[in-house]
């Protein structure tokens, strides 16, 4: 849940993009258990971090306060803070009680146990199940292009990118669907890894326009259920948009539940 604002936060410290004068740190027995960090540019953003045994002391409001009040007298009108999880409840809280206002960037995280039953799914016919072969690379990328057209486009460099070799063979984790030789949809029983060890994660869920309404989505979904559950992972997760409704129905309906979702907060100074 924390890791959009670790990476931010991280890039502004390589690029020296911090506002020294906006800066604060709070302090006990002389030593640092909160700071608070502004980066600098045209829309200036907060970083808050209170050390675990100093929450719930009012200790990140002081960094907060003590911030906006430098940023007034620099005459800065507006403080945003970008990627904050909905899972994160000490932050929104922060966030709320200081006068922050969120706004859903639309990025949903669901997740689903794997103890529960994966439902049996059938797709029309003439279409087939299977898993991706070596040398179907251009078809595939051709494939992740149609379904995801509001995507920055792929070529064949971007697969193996994607899809690096890992503990196991990754054509074996790609599902397709197929008609007359022809790739139509495609999910992925991948692997992540979020800080506490590997997790299932259904990946790149698609299927050509031209062909949905045949029950495609639903089948390609349990048959990645299917695959993760028989490679050992407890729960699977995914990764999608609010946007994409038809697919968060499914994802619904699959036994998905919402895990987090990533807002940005704004106050006016």
């Amino acid at each position: 849940m924390y890791l959009g604002q670790y990476n931010r936060a991280y890039a502004a410290l390589e690029q020296g993009a911090f506002m020294r004068e906006a800066g604060a740190w709070a302090m006990a027995d002389g030593k640092p258990v909160g700071m608070a960090l502004v980066s600098g540019g045209e829309s200036p953003e907060l970083f808050v971090a209170v050390s675990e045994a100093w929450r719930g002391r009012g200790v990140g409001a002081g960094l907060v306060e003590e911030v906006c009040a430098e940023l007034r007298q620099q005459g800065v009108q507006r403080l945003a803070v970008s990627d904050v999880s909905s899972a994160n409840a000490a932050a929104v809280q922060l966030l709320q009680a200081t006068g922050f206002v969120g706004l859903s960037m639309g990025s949903l995280r669901m997740r689903r146990s794997l103890d529960a039953p994966v439902p049996a799914c059938d797709i029309a016919p003439g279409y087939a199940l299977r898993t991706l072969a070596k040398g179907e690379e251009a078809a595939y990328v051709h494939l992740k292009n149609t379904c995801f057209p509001e995507s920055s486009p792929w070529t064949e460099e971007d697969f193996p990118r994607e899809f690096p070799p890992m503990s196991f063979n990754a054509y074996e984790r790609i599902v397709i669907a197929e008609r007359e030789e022809q790739l139509v949809g495609t999910a992925s029983a991948w692997e992540i890894d979020y800080g506490g060890g590997p997790l299932g994660l259904l990946h790149w869920v698609g299927v050509d326009p031209a062909h949905r309404g045949q029950g495609l989505g639903a089948a390609l979904n349990v048959r990645a259920l299917q695959k993760l559950k028989a490679c050992g992972y407890a729960e699977v997760w995914l990764n999608t948009s609010r946007e994409r409704m038809a697919a968060v129905r499914l994802y619904e309906r699959l036994g998905f539940v919402p895990y987090q979702e990533l807002y940005t907060y704004t106050l006016t100074l």
